[in-house]
């Protein structure tokens, strides 16, 4: 439908966009919040800054897609096709990532941010790989600085 479009600082927010072939498309800067993209093809869309707050991209195929800078807060991403996404200063927030497939083949240019509420909604069941690439801490040590800051302010 919009497959290879320029739609940069396109506002798709809380649109059906759902089974909408985005491919190669240019989304950068676009605010996609709240719309349901679910089983919508962005395979190498740029999402460059994209907000993707609240959006569901249940079923998607985000495969060599440019996630870089872009916030995913709260999306829904049951069996979404991540493969050779680009990330880099992503922002991934109170978002169930377990349904997620092939997270572990994303491509990290920088860290990124994984909120602590997004592996509690995953009940953990996030590729460690993954997790690692992204730049988050060894889970131990953060564990363990947060029980060292506990006692010391105990004393």
């Amino acid at each position: 439908m919009f497959t290879g479009c320029d739609l940069t600082t396109v506002d798709l927010a809380s649109a059906d966009a759902s089974a909408s072939d985005f491919s190669g498309c240019n989304l950068s800067n676009a605010d996609l919040t709240l719309t349901d993209m679910k089983q919508s093809d962005l395979t190498g869309a740029n999402l460059m800054n994209a907000r993707l707050t609240g959006t569901n991209l249940d079923l998607a195929n985000l495969s060599g897609a440019d996630l870089r800078c872009a916030n995913l807060n709260r999306v829904s991403a049951n069996g979404t096709l991540f493969t050779s996404v680009r990330m880099g200063m992503t922002v991934i927030g109170d978002s169930d990532l377990s349904g997620a497939l092939d997270l572990e083949s994303a491509r990290h240019s920088s860290s990124s941010t994984i909120g602590l509420n997004t592996l509690v909604r995953s009940n953990g069941n996030i590729s460690m790989n993954f997790l690692i690439e992204t730049g988050l801490p060894d889970l131990d040590k953060l564990i363990g600085y947060t029980r060292d800051s506990a006692n010391s302010s105990l004393r």
